[in-house]
């Protein structure tokens, strides 16, 4: 499925986004992590919340992910300068997934879901990839200007 990111990869955009943190777009989920989680942030961007959750469970892994090539090799970029060795970042599709059914301990969303063209689709792949009993945690802006 073709989705269209509305807000794009202007410099107002990517410089929002370079500003986001754990501490300040994902405080509200920082209580339900816990050391030794696998992680997967979906919509990851240029990592810079993903870094916050990878440092957050570590030793467990989180596996960011994004549509876009070049936020992905910027949060890879960014996790090796910030010597952040259990976060790997791939090109991904949230509406067919490469994992296996129940792999992830957690699932984080930071302004995705309001993007989409069948969310309730994602949800589902979502699902499938979470462990039952499992943490799922979104924020979806409304009326979010740039």
């Amino acid at each position: 499925m073709q989705e269209k990111y509305t807000p794009g990869y202007s410099s107002n955009a990517t410089n929002f986004m370079a500003k986001r943190s754990l501490d300040t777009h994902g405080a509200f989920f920082k209580p339900y992590l816990r050391p030794g989680m696998k992680l997967l942030d979906c919509g990851c961007g240029p990592g810079t919340i993903a870094l916050g959750l990878a440092k957050a469970i570590a030793p467990g892994t989180l596996t960011g992910i994004d549509r876009e090539a070049s936020q992905i090799r910027i949060a890879a970029e960014s996790a090796f300068t910030q010597g952040v060795s259990n976060a790997n970042f791939l090109e991904g599709n949230i509406y067919a997934l490469p994992f296996c059914d129940n792999s992830f301990d957690a699932i984080f969303s930071h302004a995705l879901f309001e993007h989409l063209q069948e969310p309730a689709q994602a949800l589902r792949e979502l699902w499938r990839v979470l462990k039952p009993g499992e943490l799922l945690g979104f924020v979806v802006l409304t009326g979010a200007g740039f």
